[in-house]
């Protein structure tokens, strides 16, 4: 009977002394936030991937891993002779957001 409850009990106490290890990180991600202030669409890579062009005047976002990004925003049209290009070197933390601001060029017409 000894060996019995001996036995159980150390059942018992594998099955309920597991550990929960985790070794995902919750926030091994964050975002990159563009806003197009320009009304002209931009063509936007993130190191040298390509990405979906941003409309004029409007915002989206890119869900990332942590790390460093070089981006650059390249004016899809409405310039007369050169396309206005901007460069941009970021860093996202987990769980972050950066902006990424494309500000009006100076082909946008007043409005």
């Amino acid at each position: 009977m000894k060996n019995i409850f001996t036995l159980l009990f150390a059942a018992l106490f594998f099955v309920g002394c597991t550990k929960n290890t985790t070794t995902e990180d919750a926030c091994k991600d964050g975002k990159i936030h563009f806003v197009n202030k320009s009304a002209n669409p931009y063509n936007i890579t993130i190191d040298n991937m390509e990405e979906p062009t941003i409309a004029g005047r409007t915002e989206t976002e890119k869900t990332v891993f942590k790390g460093s990004y070089y981006i650059v925003a390249t004016q899809a049209s409405g310039y007369k002779v050169n396309p206005v290009v901007k460069e941009y070197h970021i860093t996202v933390k987990g769980c972050d957001v950066v902006e990424v601001l494309i500000p009006v060029s100076p082909y946008d017409s007043v409005k």
